[in-house]
């Protein structure tokens, strides 16, 4: 039973694949297509730059527990009272899963699986804390 952890040390991203799909007008013909903004494009980019090094020999086989943990700084305007705390759950956009689907095609692009419809199990959680990261844990389930 195969078992990947790592840690990302970043800040996470907001940008979600949702958001990267923009509707976009050709200004020659005047009709509207769905295309990707730069500033998804980019986020992915850089997503696949920070997880190359973690890359598994060879991907992950049958049904996998992915826990993923999306850890960002304190809002500036957070008290000194929920910092006091250490870490303090994150209510706040962007939504789980449309972060999920961006990270989820990162991993799928780079082989850590062969296809993320082999994930089970999913668990991801969006906190605020004093050291933003991303953490993943991928396992094979028997």
């Amino acid at each position: 039973m195969t078992h990947i952890s790592f840690i990302l040390h970043c800040i996470p991203p907001k940008t979600t694949h949702q958001s990267s799909a923009k509707i976009f007008k050709n200004p020659k013909t005047g009709r509207l297509f769905v295309g990707k903004n730069k500033k998804g494009v980019e986020t992915k980019n850089t997503l696949v730059q920070l997880l190359i090094p973690h890359t598994p020999e060879k991907p992950l086989e049958g049904a996998l527990k992915c826990v993923i943990r999306w850890v960002y700084p304190w809002r500036k305007s957070e008290t000194k009272k929920n910092r006091a705390k250490g870490a303090m759950w994150c209510p706040t956009r962007s939504d789980c899963d449309n972060l999920m689907k961006m990270f989820g095609d990162c991993l799928t692009r780079l082989g850590f699986w062969q296809d993320d419809s082999q994930v089970a199990i999913l668990h991801f959680e969006k906190l605020y804390s004093d050291n933003p990261r991303i953490e993943v844990d991928i396992e094979e389930l028997e």
